[in-house]
């Protein structure tokens, strides 16, 4: 009878033994998978913020092209809207582009529907009349909810130095912006 016993116990011990040791192999296994899971998730964010500053970095870089193409067409709306327009068949994820003059009313846009609207109060036009910011790039979200829609502006800048004026040097002559969907752009990611 005590043989019996010890054989009984023997194989309860056996089998708590296997059942610990699957029950240990099981969540080692599923802390792998999450690890891995985990790796994968961080590896494709990482990939995707890099894809986003590129797309910016690009942006900025047109916008910062268009302005110098408007810049040098002092007073001729014509040639503005052109190269406005051309640009903005270029410009993938691009909503609208549009042009402040020097007191913040949009006198030209790709939604017709925003021109003549002054902008002088936003944010973006009090930065880009500062002159430290002449060459550089203001890009905000806009604040809606649930959106994911970015102003990216640049100031302009005309020579206004002449023979008489030597010293005038360059003056403000008003903003060039564009929105851009950045969800479109991830939803293509």
């Amino acid at each position: 009878m005590k043989r019996h016993l010890a054989i009984i116990v023997a194989t309860v011990l056996v089998i708590l033994a296997v059942v610990f040791l699957t029950l240990h192999l099981h969540h080692e296994s599923k802390m792998e998978v999450l690890s891995e899971s985990q790796d994968h998730q961080l590896g494709h964010a990482q990939h995707l913020v890099h894809q986003i500053k590129f797309f910016f970095d690009a942006l900025s870089h047109e916008l910062q092209a268009l302005s110098s193409l408007v810049s040098h067409e002092p007073g001729d709306l014509k040639k503005k809207k052109t190269a406005i327009d051309t640009c903005s068949k270029m410009m993938e994820y691009v909503q609208t582009i549009s042009l402040c003059n020097r007191m913040g009313r949009i006198v030209y846009s790709t939604d017709s529907n925003a021109i003549g609207l002054d902008q002088g109060d936003g944010k973006f036009f009090s930065w880009a009349k500062k002159k430290e910011n002449k060459g550089k790039v203001f890009g905000s979200p806009l604040p809606q909810p649930d959106s994911f829609i970015f102003l990216f502006a640049v100031p302009l800048y005309q020579d206004s130095s002449d023979a008489n004026h030597p010293e005038a040097g360059e003056k403000f002559v008003g903003v060039a912006t564009l929105t851009v969907d950045l969800k479109e752009f991830l939803a293509d990611s």
